[in-house]
């Protein structure tokens, strides 16, 4: 019995290690774009409207970004790096949906 809790006891803290912390989520506007060093530059909408750089190489990206779409972007802090895992253009989004509605 007690092998058993042991087992259950380690399994149960291994699966809750794997889960990691959630990933971060962010909205602003796109200040700049880089596909070549596959970068987004973001002021962020909250307060105190930071200046951020994003780094592309492991994201999803939906519609690509351009100077002025809002965006909203997951992302994980590597060391100094801010690694975006997901990319959505809101803007690129509310111009399909307007343009599906007529």
């Amino acid at each position: 019995m007690m092998k058993q809790t042991l087992i259950l006891l380690t399994m149960g803290l291994f699966f809750l290690a794997a889960c990691g912390k959630a990933p971060e989520v962010i909205q602003g506007v796109v200040t700049g774009y880089d596909p070549a060093s596959k970068t987004v530059m973001l002021q962020d909408e909250q307060e105190p409207h930071r200046d951020l750089t994003f780094s592309l190489q492991q994201a999803e990206i939906g519609a690509e970004p351009a100077v002025g779409d809002s965006v909203r972007l997951s992302y994980r802090t590597q060391g100094e790096t801010l690694l975006a895992l997901r990319v959505m253009n809101l803007s690129q989004r509310s111009e399909l949906q307007k343009k599906g509605s007529h």
